[in-house]
């Protein structure tokens, strides 16, 4: 695993500096500076534990990037998804009871507010399960507001046969 890690950023120094720039410097806390150009946020580094970092001088996960990544696509693996909506079993919001959440708190529910996603940050894969759970709740409440309309469409059809037949009776 560690020759593989050792590939990749050797590869992204490759790509980002010429080979008089690239290093491979071990520090005094046992991880190894892969490429420094001086500039910190361009350090490309490998600590003890495995972990690799670039622009990050003390990674806390496996890989810390301090810039943007731009990539063809990533493969989140998640443990649930939301489809436990479309079950008998959850308990859909009344719309009244929502309107007076957002009112209160300013977000939906079991969506973090601002603050926290500016101090936090987001985990993408269970960002979009609460993205897809409240999709899925809206579509439940769209498909009840259609049957709503249906209904109501009916009775005011029912109704306005009987004003028409009560007009034609009264001029009879």
């Amino acid at each position: 695993m560690k020759k593989i890690i050792y590939i990749l950023c050797f590869a992204i120094c490759s790509f980002s500096c010429t080979a008089q720039q690239a290093t491979l410097n071990k520090n005094a806390n046992g991880s190894t500076v892969l490429f420094s150009n001086g500039d910190p946020s361009s350090t490309v580094r490998i600590t003890k534990d495995g972990k690799v970092s670039i622009g990050q001088p003390n990674p806390k996960d496996k890989l810390e990037v301090n810039g943007q990544i731009h990539a063809k696509a990533v493969q989140v693996d998640l443990k649930n998804w939301a489809d436990y909506v479309f079950t008998s079993e959850y308990t859909l919001m009344d719309l009244q009871t929502l309107a007076a959440y957002i009112k209160e708190h300013g977000h939906l529910p079991g969506v973090p507010n601002a603050d926290t996603v500016v101090q936090e940050g987001i985990n993408l894969g269970e960002m979009n399960t609460i993205l897809l759970e409240k999709i899925e709740e809206l579509t439940l409440h769209l498909i009840t507001k259609e049957q709503q309309v249906n209904t109501l469409t009916q009775r005011l059809d029912q109704l306005e046969e009987q004003v028409a037949q009560l007009v034609k009776d009264t001029k009879n």
